[in-house]
């Protein structure tokens, strides 16, 4: 769910990025050429109203900026946590392994011992893949 949140919140920025490009285009046109058939008052209108829009856009970008940096820091704790987890897990079955191999435990034993880290570890690595999900 929060992987969904993140791309949402990335699409949002792009849209955000592309309309700046295009307030900036604006901006960078060449006014003059434009001033010459227009009254200054409607000429100060116009580009006053296209700062004022991407300001507006500048300002969506700097908060979603904010969210993505919240979401990227937290599923790097996330994944370290998980990384932490699955090299226990993996000392863990390696050392019941080396005791299974000198004999502390039966062959059942070790099936089942083993067969529950085997299980953790999976379930330890799936997590770590990124979410296909819709």
């Amino acid at each position: 769910m929060a992987e969904r949140e993140a791309s949402v919140s990335l699409m949002r920025s792009m849209v955000c990025s592309q309309e700046r490009q295009t307030g900036t285009g604006w901006l960078a046109a060449d006014w003059k050429k434009s001033a010459a058939a227009t009254s200054d008052a409607v000429y100060q209108r116009v580009q006053s109203d296209y700062q004022t829009r991407l300001r507006e856009v500048s300002g969506k970008l700097a908060e979603r900026a904010g969210e993505l940096r919240e979401n990227i820091d937290a599923l790097t704790l996330r994944l370290e946590e998980i990384s932490r987890q699955e090299t226990q897990q993996r000392e863990a079955r390696q050392e019941a392994e080396l005791r299974a191999a000198v004999g502390e435990y039966t062959d059942k034993q070790w099936k089942e011992i083993g067969g529950a880290w085997d299980k953790e570890l999976t379930r330890l690595v799936k997590e770590k893949q990124p979410s296909t999900g819709s």
